[in-house]
């Protein structure tokens, strides 16, 4: 949601220690805890399952993206991108594989255990197509891991 204000500078430190504090607070409440709405199959990620998603569009407060659960997967190929993402691909016991990428993850949580981790994870995330050099392919956006 988007809203415009008139600040006066002489209060402007003022109204950015606020802003920082409203959101320390509010992270402080959630923990940075992704919920998701369901657990699924890594075989289900493919285009017809992403389609049907996108018929419930659009998105937005209070309907937000669909977020998955997916389970016991291997981490593959991790590599760094631009010193802050991850991108790897996530394979199942079946040996399905899942392009995958977590953004700003480097030094972080996630991040270390996405470049170092060699047991079976879960993962939560969000699918999403990307289109890279006129090539479209569903990847999935990971929010969080569940080890």
């Amino acid at each position: 949601m988007a809203a415009g204000f008139t600040l006066n500078k002489e209060n402007l430190i003022t109204f950015k220690n606020y802003i920082l504090d409203d959101f320390l607070k509010s992270n402080m409440v959630n923990n940075n805890i992704f919920t998701y709405e369901s657990e699924i199959s890594s075989l289900v990620f493919n285009q017809d399952f992403y389609n049907n998603i996108k018929k419930l569009e659009p998105f937005g407060t209070g309907k937000s993206v669909p977020t998955f659960m997916l389970r016991n997967l291997k981490i593959i190929k991790p590599i760094v991108l631009n010193n802050k993402h991850i991108s790897l691909i996530l394979k199942s016991k079946t040996g399905f594989s899942i392009k995958s990428i977590s953004f700003n993850s480097i030094n972080t949580k996630i991040g270390h255990y996405l470049m170092d981790y060699k047991k079976s994870i879960n993962v939560i995330g969000q699918i999403n197509e990307n289109i890279w050099n006129n090539k479209k392919d569903l990847q999935l956006t990971i929010k969080d891991v569940v080890i």
